[in-house]
């Protein structure tokens, strides 16, 4: 389940940043997904989102590998918040 919640955010990221090139809602998304990405504007832009893929993707990567989830949980959000404060 947990590589299925890293991957989910994979998608949404990906929808995200064509919505934000776009100025338009997603098709693939549901209305409450639309939502909440308009609500995301505020906080993440795009040249946040590369660094944040990378992370997610180095995450799926070391959940695929085993790591301790406790852990790595821990150490991605706190990765994230720093990506999203500067």
């Amino acid at each position: 389940t947990q590589k299925i919640f890293f991957k989910y955010i994979l998608f949404f990221l990906r929808e995200y940043a064509v919505i934000l090139m776009t100025n338009a809602p997603s098709r693939r998304f549901k209305d409450d997904e639309n939502e909440a990405a308009e609500k995301m504007k505020k906080v993440i832009t795009l040249e946040k989102i590369t660094p944040i893929q990378t992370l997610i993707d180095e995450t799926l990567f070391a959940i695929e590998r085993n790591a301790n989830p406790r852990i790595l949980f821990l150490d991605t959000s706190i990765k994230l918040h720093h990506i999203l404060k500067n």
